[in-house]
């Protein structure tokens, strides 16, 4: 009786846990690009540094015309004037954290907070260089 109480409620959790990877995927495919103004108000509210939002916005702006685009089959592209980089991306810890490979090595991050149209992440390799990014769906 206790191993199939046991057994049940390990089905229900791993239920849960696709279910809430699903949801999170749902939202995350499809086009973003990263903004600017939202990136440096979060890291106002995280106390940064100037010279870390000096960094930040150094990267950013050059990054003003990317767009990222998550295929629904875990690949992605980033899109940058005449550039197209592929790669791809998983979602890991039942959709909490986002793992992409456009370099050739992980990127992993921690899913801050997701909408249909505003994505945070938090780099989990924190240093001098590191910052949240703020994504705006282009959808």
């Amino acid at each position: 009786m206790k191993q199939k109480r046991t057994i049940v409620l390990a089905i229900v959790f791993m239920a849960f846990m696709a279910c809430e990877n699903a949801q999170v995927r749902k939202k995350l495919v499809g086009s973003w690009s990263y903004d600017l103004e939202a990136t440096r108000l979060e890291m106002m509210r995280q106390e940064a540094t100037p010279s870390q939002i000096n960094y930040m916005e150094s990267i950013l702006t050059t990054l003003d015309a990317a767009k990222l685009l998550f295929e629904s089959d875990g690949s992605m592209l980033l899109l940058l004037d005449d550039i197209e980089q592929s790669g791809t991306w998983i979602l890991q810890k039942k959709g909490k954290e986002l793992v992409m490979n456009l370099t050739g090595s992980d990127q992993v991050s921690t899913i801050k907070y997701i909408s249909s149209d505003t994505l945070v992440l938090d780099p989990q390799r924190v240093d001098q260089i590191s910052f949240p990014r703020v994504l705006i769906s282009t959808d």
